[in-house]
This record gives structure tokens, sequence and C-alpha cells, in this order.
């Protein structure tokens, strides 16, 4: 049981920095949402689906440990972190202390990652907003004749068949 122990710290602990990382990006992408740099929010998802992916190769490996663990112990699945903690004892501080870690990064990367929604929610709320009165705007000022005169055009300004 130690040494499943020690790898499920260690896949833990690599978690802790995926995550970290994942944030950090998540704060960039805040800046670069409220800039207005698509060509930058259009790298940081690209690495972003990078640190998934290994975030999941991370989680496949973390599930297996846990079920060889529940087989040697005759646990039923679902094992939960918190019953090999219990189980460990002693050995297991390390692994409470990384566990605890993830739980305080992925907390404030849920929160960031909803916040950046928000902010893209209203982005499209304006930019839906400004075309939407685009399109209805029916009247162009008016032209000025050689008589002095001036008159209006009805116009879409946006060609809804095009």
């Amino acid at each position: 049981m130690e040494q499943i122990v020690e790898r499920l710290k260690k896949i833990l602990e690599a978690h802790v920095g995926l995550h970290e990382q994942l944030l950090a990006l998540e704060e960039e992408k805040r800046a670069s949402i409220v800039a207005n740099d698509t060509a930058r929010i259009d790298e940081l998802t690209q690495r972003e689906a990078e640190l998934v992916s290994e975030a999941h190769a991370l989680e496949a490996e973390r599930t297996e440990l846990v079920r060889a663990l529940a087989a040697e112990r005759g646990w039923s699945e679902p094992v939960r972190v918190e019953q090999v903690i219990q189980a460990a004892g002693p050995e297991a501080t390390g692994l409470e202390a990384a566990w605890k870690k993830l739980q305080q990064v992925m907390s404030a990367l849920r929160h960031r990652a909803e916040q950046n929604a928000v902010l893209l929610r209203r982005c499209l709320e304006h930019l839906g907003g400004f075309f939407a009165a685009l399109a209805e705007a029916r009247t162009v000022p008016g032209t000025y004749t050689p008589g002095g005169q001036s008159g209006g055009e009805t116009v879409r300004l946006l060609d809804q068949t095009a």
C-alpha cells in the first residue's frame, strides 16, 4: 500500500501543477478577453486543451492505482481519496496535503473560468445588440441636391439576405 500511496501523492502533485498552469492561463485569458485580443485567446485556449489532455492522462493513471488499491483492500468502488488517506494512516500525510492543495487550486480555477465565461457571454450579448441595432437602422442622413434640398432614403445598413 505504501507504494500506491506514494504514487498517488505524485499524481496528485502533478495534478496540482497542471491545474496551477490552467489557473494562470485563465488569468491571462481574462486580460485577453478584456483587451479583445482574439488571437491570444485562441493561443491560450489551445494551450488549455493540451493541459486538459495531460490531466486526463494523469486521471486515468490515478483511477488505475485506486482500482488496484481497492482490489488489494477488498473495497468496493468508487474509492474516495479520503478513504485512502484514512486507511494509510501516518504515511498519507503528503497525500492529504496534495489533495487539499488540489482542491484549493481547482476551486480557484473553477471560479476564474466561471468569471471568464460571464465576460465572454457579455461580450457576445454586446455584439448581438450592436448588430441588431445596425440591422434595424432604417434611414441614412439625407443628401443635398443642387437646389439645396435634402431628402432621406430608407436603406437597410445590413443586407440580411446575403
